[in-house]
């Protein structure tokens, strides 16, 4: 390739010169987690891809022995201290779930249709955004 000063350059010459020059004065910022959240939170319908979905929870398990009174108001308490304050999310899942998600936190990654019972599957697509 002929250039405007008359010079004689190859193109792979001319790209890494190119990609030396973007990588000397093109600065990408790097998030913080925190910045990478707060984008997250703001932007929940940005996490669906096609038919999934990025799911947590928190499991209360009903088993036959099961005082299912005193579940659901563990849970409706559960419900309402994460109302008032959705960052415990991760920390209450760890220690109320009855599932072993809640050693991450709840998460249960990426959902898409067939992957959980239809009960729980129906709750998280009728919402039309990620399950957080």
């Amino acid at each position: 390739m002929k250039l405007l000063d008359g010079a004689e350059k190859d193109e792979a010459e001319i790209d890494n010169a190119i990609e030396g020059l973007l990588a000397r004065e093109v600065v990408t910022p790097a998030p913080t987690d925190e910045e990478r959240r707060r984008y997250y939170e703001k932007h929940p319908h940005e996490s669906i891809c096609g038919d999934l979905v990025h799911a947590r929870h928190i499991l209360f398990q009903v088993t036959p022995l099961t005082a299912v009174p005193k579940v659901r108001a563990r849970a409706e308490a559960a419900l309402n201290e994460l109302l008032r304050d959705p960052e415990r999310f991760a920390a209450m899942a760890a220690e109320l779930s009855n599932c072993s998600s809640g050693r991450h936190g709840g998460n249960l990654g990426q959902i898409g249709p067939g992957d959980v019972v239809p009960e729980f599957e129906q709750a998280l697509f009728r919402l039309g955004i990620p399950s957080a």
